[in-house]
């Protein structure tokens, strides 16, 4: 096998700013590096082992066009939990937290600002 481990996840955004506030704030997050440079310039937060860089790349303009195209998925303690608190702060979410059809892990489906999918695991509700 080539690959060894997912490394990180990158979501650009014309919006990078405040995109990476509104992931910060829905999720608890630490700013771990924050770039302001001619060829890099974006906010990244790590997560136990694989980095979230949410940057500025002048190919990406407006919200995503074709939402279902990547879904980054985050592991979460309890889906269910996950969906109650980001609903309560309005959050838009296409799939409530569900039993998978294999029936060995539970999922949810949001939608962040720019239109971008992104999903939450759990192998409790």
């Amino acid at each position: 096998m080539l690959l060894k481990s997912l490394e990180s996840i990158c979501i650009w955004s014309e919006s990078y700013k405040e995109l990476a506030k509104w992931y910060q704030e829905m999720f608890e997050l630490e700013v771990d590096t924050n770039l302001e440079l001619p060829d890099d310039t974006g906010i990244g937060f790590m997560l136990e082992g694989v980095y979230l860089w949410i940057g500025y790349h002048d190919k990406v303009v407006g919200k995503s066009k074709d939402r279902y195209r990547i879904m980054p998925g985050f592991k979460v303690d309890s889906v269910t939990e996950i969906y109650n608190k980001l609903s309560e702060k309005g959050v838009e979410f296409i799939r409530k937290p569900s039993l998978s059809p294999t029936h060995d892990y539970y999922a949810a489906t949001a939608v962040d600002p720019d239109e971008n999918i992104i999903q939450f695991f759990s192998d409790k509700e």
